[in-house]
């Protein structure tokens, strides 16, 4: 990163330092250099828990998720002591008064960084140790920030979903016109195209599980495919909870060329600042 322009602070937590602590050496960092704007989070940093909510809508998932905005917002308060979820399917996300985990289910004020996380802890599904695996990607990344991979300019969306009232789609069809001109965003397998071909930016949302999603594809696949885009969002059940192992969302991160991946359906991503010249 030092290379490549960023002045970057570093700071390596022990395993035993909560999220709290953590969260306070950021906020030392940004009084440090006022003009600090990113957080990006190399690894199984602690991660931070909050809230009561479903996004996907199932109520076996009703509970705590994770939540690396606590990292971006300094300056808020979050709180350990009104959520009384003991019910949860999951251990990770049962919510109860003083467990570290935090009752917020909306930030409570503005995020005052950007913030990013990079981690393959608990994916057994990928042969390579999670080392190898941070080592690939920032490899790839190295290699795309000079130029080294290009990407074709277009879209490819594939929305599974029949919910015309929420039109998950539009997460990838909306940002990549603005991208790309209409001409250029193809509607077309989201696994097939992009093993055959490149494509910038990716959409593909479907029927989830912890590690897939119907006609999309799966962490199995992720392990074997080297899909050719950058950019990607995905959408379905379950996955969005990232901090599981063989999570879905975190494999694509372990596939050919990508480097960003998000959960965008509920809510949707804008990020036509992208295209910006």
């Amino acid at each position: 990163l030092g290379n490549e322009g960023w002045n970057v602070l570093q700071f390596v937590p022990g395993t035993r330092q909560t999220v709290v602590e953590i969260r306070a050496k950021i906020a030392d960092f940004k009084r440090i250099q006022p003009d600090l704007k990113s957080v990006f989070i190399l690894g199984h940093v602690k991660v931070p828990y909050s809230g009561n909510l479903n996004p996907d809508g199932h109520p076996d998932h009703m509970g705590a998720w994770p939540s690396d905005t606590y990292y971006a917002d300094i300056d808020g308060l979050w709180t350990d002591i009104t959520e009384d979820n003991s019910v949860a399917s999951r251990q990770a996300n049962k919510n109860v008064p003083g467990d570290g985990k935090f009752d917020q289910s909306v930030i409570p004020s503005d995020a005052d960084l950007e913030v990013g996380r990079v981690d393959f802890y608990d994916m057994p599904a990928f042969s390579k140790t999670e080392i190898q695996l941070l080592r690939n990607y920032l490899n790839k990344n190295h290699l795309w920030r000079t130029g080294q991979i290009k990407a074709e300019r277009r879209g490819i969306v594939q929305d599974n979903f029949n919910f015309q009232n929420e039109a998950f789609g539009q997460s990838g069809i909306k940002n990549f016109n603005t991208f790309f001109g209409p001409n250029n965003v193809y509607y077309e397998s989201y696994r097939d195209s992009l093993i055959k071909k490149s494509y910038l930016w990716s959409f593909g949302a479907g029927g989830g599980n912890y590690s897939g999603a119907s006609g999309i594809s799966s962490t199995g696949n992720m392990v074997t495919d080297s899909l050719q885009t950058v950019f990607t969002f995905l959408f379905g059940s379950y996955f969005g909870d990232w901090d599981s192992q063989n999570n879905f969302l975190k494999s694509a991160l372990g596939s050919g060329t990508v480097l960003t991946d998000a959960w965008s359906g509920r809510p949707l991503w804008a990020v036509h600042h992208m295209g910006l010249e």
